[in-house]
């Protein structure tokens, strides 16, 4: 419970135990809940190998863990936070639309550019995904330069598509989205809303 709570799972250091005994590995190898929590920051290896691995071989583990946890997971509930910037890999990329297929997800955490996002959330708007009832997204936001700001030109964000909500995601209950736009008029049954824009000047109207 409180490696739950406290989103330890996400690290894999939990694996040490793999490694203390027979009986432990069987147990945890076939603990699907333990698999389950999947994350997809930077290298997804916290740097412990970035002094004598490439970025690539790096890359190529952290993608084998991951591929590693979504079979020992099974069907289990899925709980997944991810991280795309610039630099991001097309192996993560590729790994991250495997898991948007999985129908067991039901919590899922993005932050990143805004060319990454939007692809995600068009990726979420084609699929079902009755489980999910936790979306977390966050778009980075360009600041409006000077002449943006004399010439009072309002930023554009970032729209999420209509179809990520409805009967595309019937659970969801918690939504929170940062510099994000969302037609609200759609958006039901949501026990908890967070919304965050970087300028509060410049956000869009909230209508519900």
């Amino acid at each position: 419970t409180y490696a739950h709570d406290n989103d330890f799972l996400y690290n894999m250091r939990w694996a040490k135990l793999l490694f203390v005994c027979r009986r432990w590995h069987d147990i945890a190898v076939n603990t699907r809940e333990l698999w389950s929590f999947i994350e997809l920051f930077g290298t997804g290896l916290h740097g412990r190998y970035n002094d004598y691995l490439s970025f690539g071989a790096i890359e190529e583990l952290a993608m084998r863990r991951v591929k590693l946890q979504l079979s020992r997971a099974g069907f289990w509930p899925l709980s997944v936070k991810a991280s795309l910037q610039h630099a991001t890999s097309e192996a993560k990329l590729a790994i991250l639309s495997i898991i948007l297929d999985q129908t067991s997800l039901t919590s899922f955490a993005l932050d990143g550019t805004r060319a990454h996002i939007s692809n995600i959330a068009h990726q979420l708007a084609s699929h079902e995904h009755v489980k999910l009832h936790s979306l977390v997204m966050s778009c980075d936001f360009d600041l409006p330069t000077a002449q943006q700001l004399e010439g009072d030109v309002q930023p554009k964000y970032l729209t999420m598509p209509d179809n990520v909500f409805g009967e595309n995601t019937p659970s969801l209950t918690y939504l929170s989205i940062k510099d994000i736009a969302i037609n609200w008029t759609i958006i039901q049954q949501m026990s908890v809303i967070r919304v965050t824009y970087t300028i509060e000047a410049y956000s869009p109207p909230i209508y519900l």
